[in-house]
């Protein structure tokens, strides 16, 4: 008779986010703003939650959503803290053909939820549809965004 003897290990795996390294669309995208910043409110119980989009000529785009019940929203504030590099919000690449635009974003921190965005360009807004990976549910219409210059 042989005596055996089973070990468990604990292996804890770490995976690092890199960067997804964008790509400028081919010739610009006509009609998308890169001095300022896009906006559509919603309301929520008693609260108004603000989202703001920040796109780059480099093909980046950048996403965070703000509670602000004020009727204004605070595009001064948000335009400081809403860069390329911020450690808050989500982030993600776009395309664009002629006046279509999509995109998917991703937290940069916690869940990391993905939710992806189709829509078109038009003069300094956006109308935009969306599909949220965590809860699988959509926009049952498009969100219009309109455009904010920065300060």
């Amino acid at each position: 008779m042989v005596a055996t003897t089973t070990t468990s290990v604990a292996v804890t795996t770490t995976t690092l986010a890199v960067a997804e390294k964008c790509v400028a669309p081919a010739g610009g995208v006509p009609g998308l703003r890169f001095d300022g910043l896009y906006v559509t409110r919603e309301a929520q119980g008693e609260h108004t939650i603000w989202q703001f989009l920040r796109f780059y000529p480099d093909g980046q785009v950048v996403l965070a959503a703000v509670q602000h019940d004020a009727p204004e929203a605070p595009v001064a504030n948000v335009a400081k803290w809403l860069v390329a590099d911020a450690k808050v919000g989500s982030t993600g690449c776009y395309t664009a053909d002629g006046t279509h635009l999509t995109f998917e974003t991703v937290e940069r921190a916690g869940e990391r939820v993905q939710v992806d965005y189709t829509g078109t360009i038009e003069t300094d807004r956006l109308r935009l549809t969306w599909y949220s990976h965590k809860t699988q549910a959509s926009s049952p219409e498009p969100d219009d965004y309109s455009f904010a210059p920065a300060p």
